[in-house]
């Protein structure tokens, strides 16, 4: 499967955005500025996605898994809401993709603000990296919690990122490709390695490579309200061992495709950590209507 980056839906939705201002704008002037922002903001987003999901130092709730190397998944950081750890990736200077429950209050349903999120970049360690305020959460209009449909939520940073070795975006997956085509699939997050009430999270980033569970046999482990086309199962259907858990929440699924990695699923929830015939959920990224709202809130 030969995968290729490219702004052409972004240009696409600048040309109606042009047709549509030329409707009721009778300068041409303005209206060819206001294309002339949204072609620039094509091109920046373009780029970013040029030089994704490439490793630059190594090629190659985590239960099973094992440390990550420094900067070895320079897109995965941290997200800080209020008290509770979840995680996210890098799409670009300004966004961060990650799950949209980590912004709602289970014990009062309240959406935290701006200003009580945190982001962190820039190691494989917690104590070493950098701290970033956000500047807009945007979660997902049809986020459903008690069954967390569309669990997906960009954040823009209020100042941009600079690229690095230890500062890079994950690329978006191509619209119809799927994840089943990849080489493998991995998880990777700060969450908890021992499934356990008073288990302490780690202080380097875990990793740990998932098989994905088709979703006949995901189907046959969890209510079907729980698993339609917005999610994608991950995990060792027989033997259990490895999983994504609490704090994990938000971070990417990632799958490996020619030397690059794609973000194809986000770590949503799940049953009991790392246990058989129990396959962790993710937000099935490439689905339409989750890959179509992330693009979207690119542009702001």
């Amino acid at each position: 499967m030969r995968l290729q980056v490219t702004a052409q839906p972004c240009e696409d939705k600048c040309r109606n955005t042009l047709n549509y201002y030329n409707s009721f704008i009778r300068s041409p002037v303005l209206v060819q500025y206001y294309h002339q922002s949204c072609l620039t903001r094509c091109y920046h987003a373009a780029r970013a996605q040029a030089s994704c999901g490439v490793q630059r130092r190594h090629q190659f709730r985590v239960i099973g898994g094992t440390d990550s190397q420094e900067c070895e998944f320079p897109w995965v950081v941290g997200v800080l809401v209020s008290r509770f750890w979840c995680g996210g990736a890098i799409l670009d200077r300004r966004h961060i993709l990650t799950a949209a429950h980590c912004f709602k209050d289970s014990a009062t349903s309240r959406v935290f603000s701006a200003r009580d999120v945190t982001v962190t970049v820039g190691s494989s360690k917690v104590y070493l990296q950098k701290r970033l305020a956000v500047q807009a959460v945007n979660l997902h209009p049809q986020h459903t919690s008690h069954i967390n449909d569309y669990d997906v939520a960009v954040l823009t940073l209020q100042q941009e990122l600079i690229f690095s070795d230890c500062i890079a975006p994950l690329c978006l997956p191509p619209p119809g490709s799927s994840p089943f085509d990849a080489d493998f699939c991995v998880a990777a997050g700060w969450g908890i390695t021992v499934y356990s009430e008073t288990a302490t999270p780690p202080q380097i980033l875990q990793k740990v490579v998932l098989p994905l569970v088709p979703q006949h046999l995901c189907l046959k482990v969890y209510a079907a309200k729980y698993i339609n086309n917005l999610k994608l199962c991950a995990g060792n259907l027989r033997n259990g061992g490895v999983d994504t858990c609490r704090g994990d929440s938000g971070g990417p699924l990632m799958c490996r495709v020619q030397n690059r990695y794609y973000s194809y699923g986000i770590v949503s929830f799940g049953s009991i950590c790392g246990a058989p015939n129990r396959p962790g959920i993710y937000t099935n990224v490439v689905n339409p209507e989750i890959l179509n709202f992330v693009h979207e809130a690119l542009r702001y």
